[in-house]
C-alpha cells in the first residue's frame, strides 16, 4: 500500500494535490533541500520542465501544473496524509 503525500500552498495553506510517496521521494532527490528537515520547494514553469527532463511520473507533473495553475510560481509545503 502506498502512502499519500499531502501539498499545501505555502501562501494560503490550502491543500492543493496529494500525491504518492515515490514521487515525494523523486522531489527530494531532484530539488535542492536546505536541511534534512525542509520540506517546502519552490516551483515554477520551468521547474516542471526540469522535473519531466528528469523523469517525473505524468500524475506528479499533473498535480503540481494543477496546484501552480495560472500563477507563475509558488511555493508549497508537504506533510503525511
Amino acid at each position: 500500500m502506498s502512502t499519500q503525500i499531502r501539498l499545501f500552498d505555502k501562501h494560503d495553506g490550502r491543500e492543493v494535490a496529494r500525491i504518492e510517496r515515490s514521487d515525494l521521494d523523486f522531489l527530494i532527490d531532484v530539488f535542492e533541500e536546505e536541511s534534512s528537515t525542509d520540506r517546502d520547494y519552490y516551483l515554477d514553469r520551468d521547474s516542471l520542465d526540469y522535473l519531466a527532463e528528469r523523469g517525473a511520473e505524468a500524475s506528479l507533473l499533473h498535480a503540481l501544473r494543477a496546484a501552480l495553475g495560472g500563477r507563475e510560481e509558488m511555493e508549497f509545503r508537504w506533510a503525511p496524509a
